[in-house]
């Protein structure tokens, strides 16, 4: 399995440009289109496979997902041995609104939905509260501005933000920003950071981690439905997002060397206007694409080859 540099000298040497370096800059654009494609053709990768755990509050209805959630596969009651079942908002809505309008709780939660984002794990005051943010490593010292938006009113009417640089002498040292929110939507960086960042209220609750090579925090909002009693333990089986490839020495999720080298290859030959090289190269990348499927597809053993199989794939197979 090779690593995003050793990738692009790869490709590099097929278009016959391995000694350009702006060129491979190039391909790793392409590299990281064809990796991120993987990951939308198929949801079922079993490296893409991940779990969270968590506990329902009494009486709370809304839960923010982790910042890499893409879809969801099964939600589980583990307090009461139940799998939840999905509902879109405007179905639960149809069929419930006197539980809703009510705010009816219940040991018993029927169904689960997907609704809206929240720009941080754990909430701001809803009377409102200051920011503040620091680094986990001395290294960051580049002037780092993390941007807080949301909204400045308790009628939550009034949209602003407020940039905050993490400082450069001390980065690991909270800096505080003086404008108080009432809810917060969105929270970004403008650049990747060596260490994680942490945003937290003027108290040093946190409300948010941004990883290294997360510029934005994006959380899915799950919600719960009746609203739970009590602390029921929850576990939500997803699908995650992953990472872009930045350093030399990253590598894809998983291996599919061949299908990248390929693809990637063939949009440096079009980019040359070498358009049947380019095509010789994307059919190439197709062969590689279906038999990854293809060995995806089988990966829990003889047992279950093709239990897990989407309309995509049955198509994919036929071409």
């Amino acid at each position: 399995m090779l690593n995003f540099g050793e990738l692009k000298t790869k490709v590099g040497e097929l278009a016959q440009r391995s000694g350009d370096t702006d060129y491979l800059t190039k391909i790793g654009v392409w590299l990281q289109l064809s990796h991120k494609t993987l990951t939308e053709v198929y949801d079922y990768w079993l490296e893409l496979q991940e779990i969270f755990n968590f506990t329902t509050v009494a009486s709370q209805e809304a839960y923010a997902l982790p910042n890499n959630f893409d879809k969801p596969f099964r939600l589980y009651d583990l307090t009461h041995d139940t799998k939840i079942d999905p509902q879109t908002e405007e179905e639960y809505f149809d069929g419930n609104i006197a539980n809703i309008s009510a705010g009816t709780t219940s040991t018993a939660i029927g169904k689960y939905r997907l609704y809206g984002i929240r720009g941080s794990t754990t909430a701001i005051a809803s009377t409102g509260d200051t920011t503040q943010v620091k680094s986990s490593s001395t290294s960051d010292t580049g002037g780092i501005v993390v941007r807080i938006e949301g909204y400045v009113d308790s009628a939550c009417l009034i949209m602003d933000y407020e940039n905050i640089t993490i400082t450069s002498g001390t980065p690991t040292t909270y800096k505080a920003g003086t404008k108080t929110f009432y809810k917060i939507t969105h929270i970004s960086k403008s650049a990747n950071t060596v260490g994680y960042v942490t945003i937290a209220n003027s108290t040093g609750t946190v409300l948010e981690y941004l990883a290294p090579n997360e510029r934005v925090a994006r959380h899915l909002v799950l919600k719960l439905g009746l609203i739970p009693t009590g602390a029921y333990s929850m576990r939500m089986l997803y699908k995650r997002t992953i990472p872009e490839l930045v350093n030399d020495y990253d590598y894809p999720f998983t291996e599919c060397d061949r299908y990248l080298i390929m693809d990637a290859a063939g949009w440096a030959h079009i980019q040359d206007k070498e358009g049947a090289i380019s095509q010789l190269y994307w059919e190439k990348a197709a062969d590689a694409l279906r038999a990854l499927l293809n060995n995806q597809n089988s990966k829990l053993g003889p047992d279950y080859i093709n239990k897990i199989v989407s309309t995509w794939i049955n198509s994919h197979k036929r071409i």
